[in-house]
């Protein structure tokens, strides 16, 4: 399992300019951008932003490791969710689902990176790789999640990626 990926600190996702990038930039007339003041420290109300997807990175790592009763705590009882492969209502239906969509899968590693997040929704790309345990294949796939917040649990999430693209691996 690999770390997860939030976007560098005070950078808005773009990686900060080493010292060593700057002097070449500047030899070479590309403008640099200025320093940007750390958009994840700003709290707003006592939360400060970017900690919604800390909780999504924790959910991730949990269910990377089968551990999916751990993402009880996580979603409202009412959560609905939709992706290319399902669509459903309830947290009952999640932790079935989810168990579902892994199980079949060993050494999985996704890397999560935030696009956006306002003060009851976040955006994220992620990666996601795994050894299908049955054939030893090691597949991948890429995609884009949006998870909407009520009292501080995700009431509902869609996930948008290329299924055939996923099935496409097992040829």
């Amino acid at each position: 399992m690999s770390e997860t990926a939030a976007p560098p600190k005070g950078a808005c996702g773009i990686p900060e300019v080493s010292a060593q990038t700057s002097q070449v930039a500047r030899k070479l007339g590309v403008p640099i951008r200025p320093t940007v003041t750390d958009p994840f420290q700003v709290n707003r109300g006592g939360v400060t932003v970017g900690d919604k997807f800390d909780k999504l990175v924790e959910m991730g790592k949990h269910a990377e490791q089968h551990q999916y009763e751990e993402h009880r705590k996580f979603y409202s009882a009412d959560v609905r969710g939709w992706s290319p492969s399902y669509d459903f209502e309830g947290i009952e239906s999640w932790l079935v689902l989810l168990a579902e969509q892994n199980d079949p899968y060993s050494e999985i590693d996704t890397v999560q990176h935030l696009v956006a997040e306002t003060d009851d929704a976040v955006v994220s790309e992620w990666t996601w790789a795994a050894t299908h345990t049955e054939t030893g294949k090691r597949l991948s796939m890429k995609g884009l999640s949006v998870f909407e917040f009520s009292d501080g649990k995700v009431a509902s999430f869609r996930q948008y990626f290329d299924m055939a693209a996923v099935m496409a691996q097992f040829a």
